[in-house]
């Protein structure tokens, strides 16, 4: 390989390495123009999500029925959750498919697993919700939640879950390991049913 032929070659290998990855000015990394890009995880991200689980003393994971379907009395706000009675969450037991609290072990599967951080990528327009995390402290109050819709690559938060809600969309298998079973309606289910029962009672 001749001298000229080897420096064309070092060229374009570093001008490749740089359009493959930025080193961002916050601290965290981020790797481009690959199918699967890295998870961007932020120094200020992991400080934070140790001080909000810091006194996390309980969590709840409900699976519901697509909540842009309920009835218009039982969800009047599709796009954010707002079923919050006396500090605590109410949803119509007809809904609710599957829910699940979780152990001390799994809690801190759950904030390891918000630590992994998130890939930046395009949402749709759409917001089928279907299923939602709700943080207790240690006085068994309500300390944040997410909404998450997995087809749609949306959701809902707290204020302070904003720094790393969006980790949550990749732990649909986490969810499974946990007992969640319910992520898209079933064959007898249909997006007018309840309000279709509902008229046939009045």
């Amino acid at each position: 390989m001749s001298f000229k032929s080897i420096s064309i070659f070092i060229f374009f290998f570093i001008i490749s390495c740089k359009e493959n990855s930025v080193k961002n000015q916050n601290n965290y990394h981020i790797q481009i123009n690959e199918d699967i890009p890295e998870r961007i995880v932020t120094d200020e991200m992991l400080n934070e999500i140790e001080h909000f689980f810091k006194d996390v003393s309980n969590v709840e994971i409900y699976a519901y029925f697509n909540r842009t379907h309920w009835k218009h009395e039982d969800s009047e706000d599709f796009r954010t959750f707002k079923n919050f009675k006396n500090g605590k969450v109410f949803i119509e037991e007809v809904y609710i498919r599957n829910k699940i609290t979780l152990s001390i072990e799994q809690i801190n599967k759950l904030k390891d697993s918000f630590k992994e951080g998130y890939r930046d990528g395009a949402t749709l327009a759409c917001y089928n919700p279907r299923h939602l995390i709700v943080f207790y402290d240690n006085k068994n109050d309500i300390k944040g939640y997410i909404e998450v819709c997995f087809e749609c690559s949306n959701l809902d938060y707290s204020e302070n879950t904003a720094s790393f809600a969006n980790s949550i969309f990749h732990m649909k298998s986490l969810l499974k390991e946990f007992g969640i079973t319910y992520f898209e309606e079933t064959d007898n289910e249909s997006p007018g049913m309840y309000l279709k029962k509902n008229n046939q009672n009045e």
